[in-house]
């Protein structure tokens, strides 16, 4: 509880989180605390951390039990989590009747592992240390002081066995004298090759102490003995052994031929069906697949699939290609790669009895409508990915072993393909580029007779119908239907029916009424680099049109608004450059 109450977030630049509180009841009688929590990170993980508490019947409860509970999800670690553990608050009739006992649900989803446990392990059980300590599920009870009374059991499923077990104790303690009562069983059970190991036991016992005060000094007494039985069973086939504990004197018996009457290993076909098929027929163990560099598909076809000659994949110079395999190799041979052993894989089929298998992952390259070619090593890179493989498969063991250790197998390659540029120019330094001397205005046109012509009969058209309309006629003649429009509306290109509703809609919205003018105003039309003026009327000289200019950039005449627009003459004593 302490922990709940002082969970805190850690807060971190670029993280994002969210947690709420929860509390309540649930079926009237159990009272929970809880937080939830998400958090986006570079990952994504959502997780629940609270308390369940249930005492019954209120006021003077006879049972309390407070459990624990901690649930978590993290992509970034591909591990699902959730447990629980009962605190010390938990006891039954009395408060000296404690309950224990925990549960653990891991899946750790890159790894193909999970373990579920409800109270531990069995005693031979080598958990990995990333694996949850869990508490046996039982009860410890003290009586007059001077009687304890326990008992436990547990179960766990794992991805190579199963176990259980119980065990009860009895312990009576005045100091002096101490006598006890034991008994358990545990059991585990392997597949693949099935293997059971069964242990079950009893013991009485006693402890006697005493000092005797005598007048040479102090005896001191002390006595033992305890006797019991147990029984081992191992199988298939059926054997073990019987141990008589009788004080000082200890029986075993041995029974059974652990070499005779073994189970049939697997064939090929079974262990094929089994632990590569998954024992579904469709399955496809192998796969290929493009990570990059496909080509999209055409609009409305299905994307190829890539399985036939006639439906393959159209990559681009650049791709990558990721293949998987559901059953480990041993060894691999590719397009640039001759077939050799993968270093640090050692494989057996444990449900076969075959050992040092020398499985082989092959990846063949080829190109539809013609032949590859050669490859070049520089531009294809190969990359192994090894996997995580359960070892009670792919390990063989004279005896199973109580754990649930991986062994490492490739599990498959990713492919990249780099292309490489041809005669490639050189590179242009962008960045230590000047522009030096005279500005030249963009090309809008060829710079031709014709060109000139066309542009100065558009000026004169505008010209033209900036002299009839007024500034207020403007907009009414875009606006509507207004007699203006007459003898202008053809030289301004708005033909008969004026502008569109769209058009009509952007021109309300503009805080000041539009003005005609040409598409070149303040633009100069005289070809680029050979000083040539070019005026829109006949007759004016390029130092009257270099005075105009002057004259309008001091004062705004209306009716000479134009003269601007369609003369270009010297400057100071530089020549006119074109528009284009």
């Amino acid at each position: 509880m302490d922990l709940l109450e002082s969970l805190r977030m850690p807060a971190r630049k670029g993280t994002f989180w969210f947690a709420a509180g929860i509390r309540g009841a649930l079926f009237v009688v159990v009272d929970v605390i809880a937080v939830v929590y998400v958090a986006l990170d570079k990952n994504f993980e959502i997780g629940v951390v609270g308390v369940g508490r249930l005492a019954q019947p209120k006021g003077s409860p006879i049972v309390s039990i407070e459990l624990a509970l901690k649930a978590r999800y993290s992509t970034a670690e591909g591990v699902l989590s959730i447990q629980a553990q009962l605190t010390d608050n938990s006891w039954l009739l009395i408060h000296d009747c404690q309950l224990t006992g925990g549960f653990a649900l891991f899946i750790w989803f890159p790894r193909a592992k999970f373990v579920l446990t409800i109270g531990g392990y069995h005693p031979a059980f080598v958990p990995e240390p990333e694996f949850p300590s869990v508490p046996r599920l039982g009860f410890r009870c003290t009586l007059l002081g001077v009687i304890q009374i326990k008992g436990e059991s547990y179960f766990a499923l794992t991805n190579s066995c199963v176990m259980a077990g119980t065990r009860l104790e009895a312990v009576y303690d005045i100091g002096w004298l101490r006598a006890w009562f034991r008994s358990w069983a545990d059991f585990l059970l392997a597949w693949d090759p099935f293997h059971y190991d069964v242990s079950i036991g009893i013991e009485l016992g006693a402890d006697f102490s005493i000092d005797i005060d005598l007048l040479f000094g102090t005896v001191h007494i002390h006595f033992s003995v305890s006797v019991g039985a147990s029984l081992h069973l191992l199988g298939p086939p059926l054997h073990g052994e019987v141990t008589a504990n009788l004080g000082p004197i200890s029986i075993t018996v041995p029974f059974g031929d652990p070499e005779t009457d073994r189970p049939p290993l697997l064939t090929w076909e079974q262990f094929r069906d089994r632990y590569v098929l998954g024992s579904d027929p469709t399955t496809i163990p192998v796969s290929i697949q493009p990570a990059s560099g496909i080509v999209p598909p055409a609009s409305g076809s299905q994307p190829p699939q890539g399985v036939t000659a006639g439906d393959p994949w159209r990559l681009v110079p650049e791709f990558s290609l990721v293949t998987t395999t559901a059953m480990p190799g041993a060894r691999y041979a590719g397009p640039l790669h001759a077939e050799a052993p993968v270093a640090g894989v050692d494989l057996d089929f444990a449900p076969m009895g075959v050992l040092h298998a020398q499985t082989t992952h092959r990846v063949t390259l080829s190109r539809s409508g013609g032949p590859l070619g050669a490859l070049d090593p520089d531009r294809f890179a190969t990359e192994l990915t090894l996997g995580d493989f359960a070892e009670a498969v792919w390990h063989h063991s004279d005896a199973p072993v109580a754990g649930t250790n991986n062994v490492k197998g490739l599990a498959g390659v990713t492919i990249t393909a780099t292309a490489e540029a041809q005669n490639p120019s050189a590179a242009v330094p962008i960045a230590t580029l000047v522009d030096v001397g005279p500005a030249r205005p963009l090309p809008f046109a060829a710079q031709t007779d014709a060109w000139r012509t066309s542009t100065i009969v558009v000026g004169n058209a505008a010209l033209t119908a900036r002299t009839r309309l007024g500034d207020g006629d403007v907009s009414r003649l875009l606006l509507t239907g207004s007699p203006a429009r007459d003898g202008a509306a053809d030289a301004m290109g708005l033909g008969t029916r004026g502008l569109s509703g769209t058009g009509l809609r952007s021109l309300r919205g503009r805080t000041s009424p539009p003005v005609i003018a040409p598409l070149s105003e303040g633009l100069d039309l005289a070809a680029v680099g050979r000083g040539v003026a070019v005026c829109a009327r006949p007759g004016w000289s390029t130092p009257r049109c270099t005075r105009s200019r002057r004259r309008r950039s001091r004062r705004s005449r209306p009716g000479r608004a134009g003269r601007r627009s369609w003369c270009a003459g010297a400057r100071r004593g530089r020549p006119a450059r074109s528009a284009g």
